[in-house]
């Protein structure tokens, strides 16, 4: 759809340059974040495929084992695509991370297996009388496939936990974890059924040297001395292991943990609020200095200010609420955080003005989540407005002292102008008017209203009755607003 866009847009540009407009292609435009995290999960594909290809030549040493295990990773990935089609899920950034994950996980079942056969093969042979290849490799399959079974049951029940979390949450992670735990399932299939089959075809009959690979040799060397230690003090190493994990588990209170990890993007959204009652104008001048500063710093690549809200608008902030939406440069990009934090820092000064800043996407997930942009919320109930206010403000005090803090606001700020307006009935009844027609009039005034159109050539333009913007901003123009009667009177 966004290339769509961008073509469209491509030939509306002559119309564009005639009118004065200045169109940045590349601004808020989330199919450039999509295309990166599409990248990267196939890089990581790709990258870790010829990573675990060349581990196994040099542990193996022989080409015929080496691919029998790699062999498992497409077919496990493969089953593990159709089951989730089967279950309606689609590939997507977050399943194919569950598939990069299980990435190095879907070989191990099939390695454990074809290398248990590739020893009992060679021992085999060594035999005076050897017994039958199929009956060697079927025997050499089966011992270890209790361990292959426990272990991959171990792994799935880790992520079970996952498939629990309910809200956002549950969407999120549970597609990722499906996707890995279908792989693992779907590799322990392979290690049970091909990886012995292929054995069969491809090792029965095939040289194998009597002597283990030079890599695993040393790797047994250097493990037979700390396992004779263990097997000769095991309640020493029991204790030590006890104390380990006491240690882990007395440790996790001081972790920091975060519903969702910092995501590497190219978009940063900096929100600025003024005072309550803030024009437009004032508004418009801070962001444009914010603007002229962030221009020339590294980071920035482009920026784009948002401010007010159309009628039809799905946004609801106020006039003194605005945001600049910003384009990292490859700079900035290679380490978001203390470019957020740079660019904070170059910006603020402006007196009665709070800025904070997010990532575009965490920014969304958050707001999905609570209905605002923040990681922790404090909402506050109660029936009376000025009491509310009044606990709002001392809350926010003292949420300020709280180490770690950076930016806290009032959803609600009080004190917000307002022009409130009472409607002497009576008056109005002695002049044959309605409340209806008095509050029509007002609504026209400052709201504007429609009343017809003019036709030129193929296009139309809407007639709009409104005060001039000087009287809408002067409350005692109020009063001169004229009224019609029925009757024709004015008053």
């Amino acid at each position: 759809m966004t290339r769509g866009l961008d073509d469209a847009l491509a030939q509306l540009q002559p119309v564009f340059k005639q009118n004065g407009i200045t169109l940045d292609t590349e601004a808020l435009r989330p199919a450039s974040f999509i295309d990166t995290a599409l990248d990267n999960v196939r890089n990581s594909l790709a990258i870790g495929a010829a990573l675990i290809v060349i581990v196994l030549y040099l542990a193996l040493r022989n080409w015929r084992t080496a691919a029998i295990s790699f062999a498992a990773i497409p077919l496990s990935l493969l089953t593990a695509a159709m089951v989730l089609d089967r279950f309606g899920l689609s590939l997507n950034t977050l399943t194919l991370g569950g598939l990069a994950i299980a990435l190095g996980e879907v070989v191990d079942d099939a390695v454990i297996d074809v290398e248990n056969i590739h020893r009992r093969l060679r021992e085999n042979r060594a035999l005076e009388e050897p017994r039958p290849a199929l009956a060697v490799i079927f025997r050499a399959a089966m011992e270890v496939r209790r361990a292959v079974i426990f272990a991959t049951a171990a792994v799935v029940i880790v992520f079970l936990p996952i498939l629990q979390l309910g809200g956002v949450a549950g969407r999120l992670f549970a597609p990722l974890a499906l996707a890995y735990i279908f792989s693992i399932l779907a590799s322990l299939a392979v290690a049970l059924t091909l990886t012995p089959a292929l054995a069969a075809v491809l090792l029965a009959r095939a040289p194998l040297p009597p002597e283990d690979p030079p890599l695993v040799a040393r790797a047994k060397r250097i493990y037979a001395g700390p396992l004779a230690t263990v097997d000769r003090h095991p309640r020493t190493v029991i204790a030590a292991v006890i104390v380990l994990v006491v240690a882990g588990l007395g440790s996790a209170p001081f972790l920091r943990t975060r519903f969702l990890p910092r995501f590497h993007e190219n978009d940063l959204i900096v929100h600025y609020l003024a005072a309550p009652g803030t024009s437009v104008a004032t508004m418009l001048e801070i962001g444009r200095r914010a603007m002229g500063i962030m221009r020339h710093l590294p980071e920035v690549a482009h920026v784009i200010e948002h401010l007010g809200r159309a009628h039809l608008s799905n946004g609801s902030a106020p006039i003194n609420k605005a945001e600049i939406d910003i384009g990292l440069s490859a700079k900035g990009a290679a380490n978001s955080v203390v470019a957020e934090q740079h660019i904070l820092a170059a910006i603020e000064g402006a007196p009665g003005v709070r800025w904070w800043a997010n990532t575009f996407l965490t920014e969304r997930i958050a707001e999905t989540i609570s209905a605002v942009t923040a990681p922790v919320v404090v909402t506050i109930y109660g029936q009376h407005i000025a009491a509310l206010n009044q606990d709002a403000q001392a809350v926010a005090a003292a949420l300020r002292q709280v180490p770690g803090t950076a930016a806290v606001q009032i959803e609600a700020p009080p004190g917000t102008p307002l022009l409130s307006i009472r409607l002497r009935r009576a008056a109005i009844a002695r002049f044959g008017f309605t409340a209806a027609d008095v509050l029509s009039a007002i609504e026209t005034s400052y709201a504007s209203r429609t009343v017809g159109q003019v036709y030129r050539a193929a296009r139309s333009y809407p007639i709009v009755v409104v005060l001039p913007p000087a009287l809408r901003s002067d409350p005692a123009a109020l009063a001169s607003i004229p009224l019609a009667s029925p009757s024709g009177m004015v008053v």
